[in-house]
């Protein structure tokens, strides 16, 4: 199970997913009527329920993938779905930074998800070459 590098993989990220929920990725600048005092609020997992769910389900999903060491095929089709809701997060934080609120900014933590990205396609790379030369093998018996 750790034997394998797309395990260590799946695990960094779900570890980056998880970053979502301490590093803030953007910032709502909130200031009362009556005074010149602004408040910055970040804005991160906590905070935004939409990105709360899924941060989750890439999690689960990331940690969940590896453990079905066995099956190839699910484990490539997990991760497939690992990356598309990475990218699903990504766009949803740019649309809640960007579009939704009006006085707010993008901030680091917008990072955590793409390197959960990358370190998803790493692991479908890792996948893919088990089913190669597991093909190979069969193909030499």
């Amino acid at each position: 199970m750790i034997q394998r590098i797309q395990s260590v993989w799946l695990l960094l990220a779900a570890v980056c997913a998880g970053l979502t929920f301490f590093v803030p990725f953007g910032t709502e600048f909130v200031s009362a009527l009556d005074t010149r005092q602004v408040n910055a609020d970040g804005m991160n997992a906590h905070t935004n329920p939409v990105v709360l769910i899924i941060t989750l389900c890439m999690i689960a999903s990331a940690l969940l993938n590896i453990f079905v060491y066995k099956k190839r095929k699910i484990q490539k089709y997990v991760t497939a779905v690992l990356i598309l809701q990475g990218l699903l997060c990504v766009a949803y934080m740019v649309y809640a930074t960007e579009f939704q609120h009006e006085n707010t900014s993008i901030r680091f933590g917008i990072v955590a998800p793409v390197l959960s990205i990358i370190f998803a396609s790493l692991a479908y790379k890792g996948i893919s070459n088990d089913d190669k030369l597991v093909k190979n093998l069969d193909r030499l018996r």
